[in-house]
């Protein structure tokens, strides 16, 4: 049997390492069984000269091409792994067959709320076309598939549930820059981490602005990912336990960080972003680190591993005593590892190589 992966390869991001693995675990428990191959662009489409993405008619170039080298594999299974940015999303639209199609649901905004950022117009029939394409969807939380179902119509018979794995197990803390390895020094602060790209709605401010009421405090946060500069350079000058660090984290320099945090902080806005594709937060909770929180409705429903939502809108403090608790509270849990998740889809794959 042929299996195609689809996704992108090359994407300063949570969602390649993860297809990277995924693809890789593939190939070891099937490897003289059935062929994988993983086909996809080379990350967002953004023209870094222009400062801009590139056109709707260049992304839907770049995805007939895909498209083409898929069919030249002659796929029976064609697993799809679309985020918010890349041009995968419309790959669908030019990959007929009669071969079966699953997706990894790794976004749900934009099929609940319409707003995917490259559709524009064919976003409103985009929901119809996705029902009727893809014979199986995976979700990673209950939560997600339940909001997708009652949007979409979907039959859950055809929904499986797989919790993101955790993919730093095997990893090693060699590969981290200088300049990584001195934000966390030897002294007897909180360290408090915000790992991911800055993202309309994520905001820290709150959180901050809740630390600094706190006399005499000895927190150190420190915020890890691109475009979080722009994001603070309008606001008024950071205090001086706050540290922002505007770069993307290769796997080794997130482990590193989560190995020297005492809490990470996921300041999310809207539960639907929060949850589908957050391997930064499924990497922290697995690894036992404490986490800090705003409320929203995906996180109270399915990730026990928050261990403390601050509600901000209601209360603008927060309790020191808590952090101080919290912090002292690391530990390690059994982690979802990729061939558990593997498993989990398996009965897509022997199906299919029954019929």
């Amino acid at each position: 049997m042929n299996i195609v992966i689809v996704g992108p390869k090359d994407h300063n991001g949570s969602l390649t390492p993860y297809i990277k693995d995924f693809y890789n675990a593939l190939i070891i428990k099937y490897k003289g069984v059935h062929d994988v191959n993983w086909i996809g662009s080379d990350g967002v489409p953004y023209d870094v000269v222009k400062d801009s993405f590139l056109s709707i008619e260049q992304m839907q170039n770049i995805a007939k091409n895909i498209a083409n080298e898929i069919k030249l594999k002659k796929p029976d299974l064609v697993i799809f792994h679309i985020g918010s940015l890349e041009v995968e999303q419309f790959v669908p639209l030019y990959l007929t067959g009669s071969f079966d199609k699953v997706i990894f649901c790794h976004n749900i905004e934009w099929y609940l709320e319409e707003k995917a950022p490259f559709f524009k117009d064919s976003i409103y029939h985009l929901k119809e076309f996705y029902k009727d394409y893809f014979n199986k969807w995976i979700f990673y939380t209950k939560y997600a598939r339940n909001k997708l179902v009652n949007s979409l119509s979907l039959s859950v018979e055809n929904t499986i549930i797989s919790r993101w794995p955790n993919n730093l197990a095997n990893l090693t803390e060699m590969k981290v820059r200088n300049e990584i390895r001195t934000c966390y020094p030897v002294n007897d602060k909180i360290n408090i981490s915000l790992v991911g790209f800055y993202s309309p709605w994520k905001n820290p401010i709150p959180f901050i602005n809740a630390i600094n009421k706190i006399a005499n405090h000895s927190i150190q946060l420190s915020i890890f990912g691109p475009f979080w500069n722009d994001f603070f350079k309008d606001s008024d000058q950071l205090p001086s336990w706050v540290s922002v660090y505007d770069m993307y984290l290769n796997s080794n320099e997130l482990l590193y960080v989560i190995n020297n945090s005492d809490i990470g902080l996921f300041p999310c806005l809207e539960g639907d972003r929060l949850l589908q594709g957050s391997a930064t937060l499924n990497n922290f909770t697995s690894c036992g680190v404490p986490i800090i929180a705003y409320p929203n409705e995906a996180l109270e429903h399915d990730l026990c591993g928050v261990n403390y939502i601050y509600d901000y809108l209601n209360d603008s403090s927060i309790d020191y005593s808590t952090i101080i608790s919290l912090s002292k509270i690391r530990n390690s849990k059994s982690r979802h590892n990729i061939f558990d998740h593997i498993e989990d889809i398996s009965t897509i794959i022997e199906n299919n190589k029954e019929n």
